[in-house]
């Protein structure tokens, strides 16, 4: 799943329970965030994420 993050698209992928975020290069028309409905809080500043809400979540990587 992606979101948007001021120009960038940020992919979030969940493995067994681990949320990793990923930002790639500059957003395209076609990134899919409409897609995710649960409530997600990213905030990302030099590289570190400050925040993200989710009861699934047990431990954030950024990559």
């Amino acid at each position: 799943m992606y979101v948007k993050y001021l120009d960038k698209k940020i992919k979030i992928v969940d493995i067994d329970n681990q949320i990793f975020i990923g930002v790639l290069e500059d957003i395209q028309r076609d990134y899919d965030a409409e897609e995710y409905t649960e409530e997600l809080s990213v905030l990302l500043d030099n590289g570190v994420l400050l925040g993200i809400t989710s009861n699934e979540i047990k431990s954030v990587k950024v990559i």
